[in-house]
Order: C-alpha cells, then structure tokens, then sequence
C-alpha cells in the first residue's frame, strides 16, 4: 500500500493521463469482478448507463473502486450486502456523477471520522481486523487526482457510506 501511495504521488507530480468516458463503462466490470474468498456476501448494483462522462485514469479508478469494496466487506458481517449506487448531483454551481459505497457493517466513532484519511490511522476497535491504515488515504488521493471529492458518513452499529463525486464535464439531457 505505502508503495502504490508513493507511485500515486509520483503520477500525480507528472499529471495523470485522464480518458473522457463513462463511468459506468469502467465501473461496471471491476464491480462485477470483485470477490472476496470464502464470502457468499452479494455486491448490489444502481448503476445508471445514462450520466454525463467524467475524466478517469483507469488503473486509479480501478484500485480505488476495489480499495473500497474491500473496506466494505472487511467491516461488515457476512450475509449483509454492500450497495453501490451512481447518482448526478449538483454542488456548488458545478455538476458531478457520484459513486455511493454503502455498508451495514460496524460503522465508524465520530473521532474515527476525523482521522478517517490520515496515513496509517486504524481505529483501535479493529484491532482484529489487518490493514495498514493507508486504504483511504490512497482514495482521496486518488479523488484528488481527478479533481474529485470523496466524502464519508457512518453511524456506529449501523454502517459506513463512501462517496465519491467526480466533475461531469458534458451536461446530459433526456
């Protein structure tokens, strides 16, 4: 992880190489191709085929997609699904097609939150569980890379949704 963090940084000092597309186009396979061994979890899909396209670089986006899929079912109970959704939403005067990554795990202490993106931050209540600390610090990374926002809302005991919005560079009619 901290080397895939460090070849980010170095991409990113270059400028990533973003390709004009559809969301869905990359979103949909790495969604389906997704398995976690031993888990008979399903991954619930809204994927809208009709958003306006966003600028991605593809290997990132991948890692980023997977990065949270992988969170989702570490921190939440088998049989629980793990929703994942696309949206539009305007903010601020601009418009953007959002990812939303939902679980019903364990959910996150409002100062787990806080430290959420920091580097090598893992809260102590999941000791148990491995990791390095780093899976969302390369996801905003990744966001920022793309000029993108990522956002995250949980409650303890009930679960965690990542979000993810992406600047929409076309408007998009009927």
């Amino acid at each position: 992880d901290l080397l895939d963090l460090a070849r980010l940084e170095n991409q990113m000092a270059k400028g990533l190489n973003l390709h004009e597309t559809s969301l869905a186009t990359y979103l949909r396979p790495v969604v389906a191709q997704f398995q976690v061994q031993d888990d008979l979890r399903d991954v619930v899909t809204y994927i809208d085929d009709h958003l306006p396209d966003v600028r991605l670089h593809p290997d990132s986006f991948k890692r980023l997609i997977v990065n949270l899929l992988s969170n989702a079912f570490k921190y939440s109970s088998n049989g629980s699904p793990v929703i994942v959704k696309t949206f539009t939403q305007k903010k601020a005067d601009k418009e953007y097609v959002g990812i939303a990554i939902q679980d019903y795990g364990d959910g996150m202490s409002s100062e787990d939150l806080e430290h959420a993106f920091e580097r090598f931050y893992r809260s102590s209540a999941h000791e148990q569980i491995s990791g390095t600390g780093l899976g969302l610090a390369i996801a905003q990374e990744i966001m920022h890379a793309h000029a993108g926002e990522i956002e995250i809302h949980s409650t303890l005991g009930e679960g965690t949704t990542v979000t993810l919005l992406f600047p929409a560079i076309r408007k998009w009619g009927r």
